[in-house]
């Protein structure tokens, strides 16, 4: 789903996916109608488990109206690589993303502990802090009323005074004017005192109104932040990870299937295997009182996304149940296409076991449907059988991504040299 989003020019960024719904990656629906195969070797002879299958996200900017897979993160950008160049696409209010969630498979795994995840405020919204300053206004404000009382009450006392002045020297003609005028006067101060009074004490405003504060900040109305921690401890060392935290939100007094996503990315130094490091996320933004449905964190190296103890549907994956699901996932991945075979990856590295001429030798083999090699041949027409046990034995152990006739795997005959496909 695309979708046009918001983001902030940050080490962060947030962005708000609104109502996504996550479509099945490509091979995801024939992965599950196969699962892999028990291992037949009997217990105590099992293969290790090296790989881990599971349910992961791919990211995707949009840079030129195409979205291209996220490669990393960086302080201010994410990097991609169209055409095999790295890219930086800044951060700003037009940047688009795409997010998928796939079945991937991967042969690192991080372990990641001490998830914890809360709704917050941010320091404008933070109802203890108002409440703090709603009472220290309201303290202003009853002192400020206080001290008019007290003004107001010596006005009166001057009032009481300057009245028995008045009436002591009522019948004296030289200063009876002056004490009438003493008089008014004293009561024009006392009915401004009371005034005061009465202004400082009726109709107290709401902003200084503790009680509603209070429940305002018990009901919950005002978290528009969130908060989350845990702890990455990798198997691996890990070159250029970074981290993808996804809060799955809802505002408030919406619909209970009415989510949203909320991805937060942010790149990370490199990391020593079994060396763990503390992550803090702290972000503002969120719509005022939300509602936190659940949090997930995706960790990835040099833009692959690798398996986590918290990742959903964790299969654990030996080295061939893995190359068997890398060909479902191909095959899915190409619907109606017509393709050669072309290698996978090796099981392991064939350079120590065979001769400078065996690796540079050209060879046919026969790639069965599931890209298996059946057969090896010297010739490409495929009557002159390998001769050379060794190498028919280095050959037999590759496994390729069979090929395609209109999207259906077919049996056919590849063109090999090892040399070429060992790394050095």
């Amino acid at each position: 789903m695309n979708q046009t989003i918001s983001s902030v020019p940050r080490a962060g960024l947030l962005v708000a996916l609104s109502f996504i719904s996550f479509p099945p990656a490509a091979g995801a629906a024939a992965a599950s109608s196969q699962p892999p195969t028990a291992d037949a070797s009997g217990p105590g002879n099992s293969p290790p488990k090296t790989h881990v299958l599971f349910i992961g996200a791919d990211i995707a900017v949009e840079k030129d109206k195409v979205f291209h897979p996220v490669e990393d993160v960086t302080g201010n950008a994410l990097v991609i690589k169209p055409g095999g160049q790295p890219v930086n696409v800044p951060l700003g209010p037009s940047t688009r993303l795409q997010i998928n969630e796939s079945l991937k498979i991967a042969a690192t795994s991080v372990a990641i502990s001490d998830l914890k995840t809360e709704r917050a405020y941010t320091s404008g919204a933070d109802p203890f802090q108002q409440l703090s300053q709603v009472v220290s206004l309201a303290n202003e404000q009853y002192a400020e009323a206080d001290f008019a009382r007290i003004q107001a009450a010596n006005a009166n006392a001057g009032v009481m005074g300057a009245a028995v002045f008045a009436a002591a020297n009522a019948g004296n003609p030289d200063i009876a004017g002056e004490a009438a005028a003493a008089l008014g006067q004293a009561q024009g101060i006392a009915a401004q005192g009371n005034a005061a009074v009465a202004q400082a004490y009726e109709n107290p405003s709401q902003t200084y109104d503790i009680g509603a504060e209070a429940n305002k900040r018990e009901g919950g109305q005002s978290f528009d932040a969130i908060r989350c921690s845990f702890k990455i401890t990798p198997e691996k060392d890990l070159a250029k990870p970074y981290y993808a935290v996804i809060a799955l939100i809802r505002e408030r007094g919406s619909k209970p299937g009415q989510v949203r996503k909320l991805v937060y990315l942010e790149s990370l130094r490199p990391m020593t295997a079994g060396v763990p490091r503390k992550v803090t996320v702290y972000q503002g933004g969120l719509p005022p009182g939300y509602i936190l449905e659940g949090c997930e964190v995706h960790i990835y190296d040099r833009g692959g996304e690798l398996a986590t103890s918290l990742s959903r549907k964790r299969v654990p994956l030996t080295d061939e149940e893995a190359l068997d699901f890398q060909v479902i996932e191909y095959i899915g991945a190409n619907p109606g296409r017509t393709l050669p075979a072309a290698p996978a990856t090796f099981t392991r590295d064939l350079r120590p076991s065979l001769t400078p001429a065996q690796l540079n030798e050209t060879c046919y083999v026969r790639v069965a449907k599931d890209g298996r090699v059946a057969k090896a041949f010297s010739d490409a027409a495929g009557q002159l059988p390998l001769r050379d046990p060794a190498l028919e034995s280095a050959l037999k152990a590759l496994r390729f991504k069979p090929a395609l006739d209109a999207g259906k795997p077919i049996e056919s005959t590849a063109r090999i040299t090892l040399g070429n496909l060992v790394s050095p």
